[in-house]
């Protein structure tokens, strides 16, 4: 074991983050940066999808795309197990990591082609300077630049801490501040009071985000091959078994349609679809609960796998207590499973789809599901780097590890 393991994997991070947001602050080719902050205007859709995909879709950057196209694909990826599940043991792990990063390839040219061509229909003076080559020229360093973090992501999980969702703490940590404002783009104005109230509200809210995290239910597995007190282990499941993978994938799901057609619906009038698009009409808030929480089964089945827990607890003869091997204990693992996960969606949903709610009536209120939405992930994220972290160090304690 590597000695100095934790600061060597530390650095290597820093440096990454220092690559990523660096590239976020270099404009494409022939694009004027005085004149695009001056003028352009940050829409609420390229806002929220900033926050979540660690990208700057307020400015054509060469990092715009932040890690979207690489979560879409991961997304997709994670979620064809349960479709096939044996896909991924029929192939390598070499080959798999061929198709997610070609699946990648294919997001970030659909994003990349769509994102230019709104940062372009919002600002039109660029787009009339801009000469068909150079624009294209623009969208190839898009998709480079979405690539380019692909392969940042991919060492920082090999070389460095946090994951790949590690590269949208930044963005999240420094617009928390500026997540509260209305739809028209003005802040909202609170008293001392109640800015207090809400931020004591809020820290309690993402307490017991982490203290959900941490909770599990514990099934007792009976170990045949086994003759002393040690015998007994148990499966855990975790009280929200998708941690908070539905909140991020929902947010990017249902914003980017809405970015898309930005374009288009600026210079025309509003179609029926922008109300199954829009956190402000009862269809869209009803479409985005809907995702969250079938977001919130499929990542949960994709986690824990009881097909697969039942299967192995077959093959090695142990088994739970009351419970045939096989079909049984399956069926047993997928109702405790769906129990966990419905505690987890409610609590998605009291923290974030309520919020929504309440802001039908209530404008000022509609900005509080975003913020919560944005601390959960990130306490999840830093939770989940600080067991990584104290894993590693406590590693470093053992003398068995020692040389």
């Amino acid at each position: 074991m590597k000695k100095h393991e934790l600061l060597n994997k530390g650095l290597f991070t820093i440096f990454i983050l220092v690559v990523f947001t660096l590239g976020k602050n270099i404009f494409l080719p022939g694009v004027d940066p005085t004149q695009f902050e001056n003028s352009y205007e940050t829409s609420f859709s390229s806002y929220v999808l900033s926050l979540v995909t660690g990208g700057n879709l307020s400015l054509p950057t060469i990092f715009a795309l932040g890690i979207g196209p690489y979560m879409t694909s991961l997304m997709i990826w994670q979620l064809l197990p349960l479709i096939d599940k044996d896909i991924n043991k029929r192939m390598s792990e070499k080959r798999r990591g061929t198709y997610q990063k070609i699946l990648t390839l294919f997001f970030a040219c659909f994003q990349g082609f769509f994102t230019f061509q709104t940062m372009t229909a919002q600002f039109p003076t660029t787009g009339n300077i801009l000469t068909w080559r150079i624009q294209i020229v623009n969208v190839f360093v898009l998709i480079a630049g979405a690539m380019f973090i692909t392969w940042l992501a991919d060492m920082n999980v090999r070389k460095g801490l946090g994951g790949a969702t590690i590269l949208i703490v930044p963005g999240l940590l420094f617009n928390l501040p500026s997540i509260l404002h209305n739809f028209g783009g003005q802040k909202i104005h609170f008293s001392l009071l109640a800015g207090v109230i809400g931020w004591i509200i809020v820290l309690f809210l993402a307490w017991v985000g982490v203290f959900l995290n941490h909770s599990e239910l514990r099934i007792n597995v009976q170990r045949t091959g086994l003759d002393n007190d040690f015998a007994n282990s148990y499966i855990p499941i975790k009280a929200i078994p998708a941690g908070s993978m539905p909140l991020m994938f929902a947010l990017t799901i249902f914003t980017i349609p809405q970015y898309l057609l930005m374009a288009k619906l600026q210079y025309s009038s509003p179609s029926i679809l922008t109300k199954f698009l829009s956190f402000e009409s009862w269809q869209g808030v009803l479409i985005y609960a809907s995702l969250m929480i079938l977001l919130g089964i499929c990542f949960a089945y994709v986690n824990v796998r009881p097909s697969d827990i039942a299967k192995d607890l077959k093959e090695s003869g142990d088994y739970v207590l009351g419970y045939l091997p096989g079909d049984a204990t399956e069926q047993m693992l997928n109702k405790h499973l769906l129990f966990m996960t419905a505690i987890g969606n409610i609590f998605f949903v009291c923290i974030t789809v309520v919020p929504l709610v309440v802001g039908l009536w209530v404008p000022m209120v509609r900005p509080l599901s975003f913020l919560m939405s944005s601390v959960i992930i990130l306490v999840t994220i830093i939770d989940t780097f600080i067991e990584e972290v104290r894993t590693i160090w406590e590693r470093r304690h053992y003398s068995i590890f020692k040389l």
